[in-house]
């Protein structure tokens, strides 16, 4: 299973003779725990009941992130008035967060005291998708020479993810440069709680998100008329 793709789970209960059974319904947990009648499987709300019809239960819904990291997965019959109730062996599962790259473009040069647009591109790379909405939730973060860029408290600026983009407009303002040119470099990172975390080999970065190859931009470093 995979976190935002629709999956199918089904169940066939059959008596001592090997015929199916009709009547009574069937749960399916996931470590566990019990799917809820929204879907979802969490430890509030009403167990989601499956009738037993021909020897079969089967429901269709989308794993969400609260199940990721899933081990097992088992059913619980309720029987009937001929047959008693019934719970299954434990079965493995896994249940995996999805795949994301990014591609990040900006201008190349830059003036001091002029401002340069960042955009980020989020593709979708997990395998045999067919969620063409996963990847507008989460946000992006810049960073201009490893630096997280922030906002007027000193709080990390979260860019919403649209249509697969992000982009920021950043203001550049270098005080008492003494070079003519100054080469900066400029990394995106998306997080998303439905993705994988991940970071390509030439960067020095640790930890969540999923993080694209750095750009570079040159400042071109005026007089004060800039």
């Amino acid at each position: 299973m995979v976190v935002g793709e629709k999956v199918t789970l089904q169940a066939i209960i059959r008596n001592k003779e090997g015929n199916l059974v009709t009547g009574g319904n069937l749960v399916f947990k996931i470590n566990g725990v019990t799917m809820k009648d929204n879907f979802g499987f969490t430890h509030n709300g009403a167990a989601y009941k499956i009738n037993v019809v021909n020897g079969i239960a089967q429901v269709t819904f989308i794993p969400t992130s609260d199940i990721r990291g899933a081990k097992t997965i088992k059913v619980t019959y309720s029987g009937n008035n001929y047959y008693n109730k019934l719970r299954s062996e434990k079965q493995n599962v896994t249940v995996s967060k999805r795949n994301a790259s990014l591609t990040l473009s900006s201008e190349d040069i830059v003036k001091n005291h002029e401002t340069i647009t960042f955009t980020v591109k989020v593709n979708d790379i997990t395998l045999e998708s067919q969620n063409t909405t996963a990847i507008d939730d989460g946000y992006v973060l810049f960073l201009v020479n490893g630096r997280t860029l922030k906002d007027a408290d000193q709080k990390p600026i979260k860019v919403a993810v649209k249509d697969n983009k992000a982009s920021f407009s950043y203001h550049v303002d270098i005080k008492g440069a003494t070079n003519s040119l100054q080469n900066y470099m400029v990394t995106a990172r998306y997080y998303n709680k439905n993705y994988n975390a991940y970071a390509l080999e030439n960067s020095n970065y640790l930890g969540s998100g999923v993080e694209c190859k750095p750009n570079q931009f040159i400042v071109l470093i005026g007089n004060d008329e800039f």
